[in-house]
């Protein structure tokens, strides 16, 4: 499985404070919170921190993007390809608006 596709299928699953044991997430900035990212109190460096933020959204655009139709399917559990791309779709939204307002 493509590392992209665990990525994601890590985020989507996420709930606030919930991450599993095996992998945990090191990132800084209140506003990672909802993401359910292990985060400091206080950051020292904002603007790295939404660097980080941004290139992690970045990531899961291309991967959206480069997705095949197959994996499509398989992480949204439709069977036809259209419905399986809107359901992503709306997934890759909703991931990138939490990793960078924590909504």
């Amino acid at each position: 499985m493509q590392p992209e596709l665990q990525r994601l299928r890590l985020l989507t699953s996420m709930r606030q404070g919930e991450l599993p044991k095996q992998r945990r997430i090191h990132l800084r900035g209140p506003f990672l919170r909802n993401a359910g990212a292990v985060l400091s109190e206080h950051s020292d460096n904002p603007a790295n921190d939404m660097r980080m933020v941004v290139d992690s959204v970045m990531r899961l655009v291309a991967w959206y993007a480069a997705c095949s139709d197959d994996e499509t399917r398989d992480v949204s559990g439709e069977d036809s390809v259209e419905a399986a791309r809107e359901k992503l779709q709306e997934h890759v939204i909703k991931v990138a608006l939490r990793l960078v307002f924590g909504c």
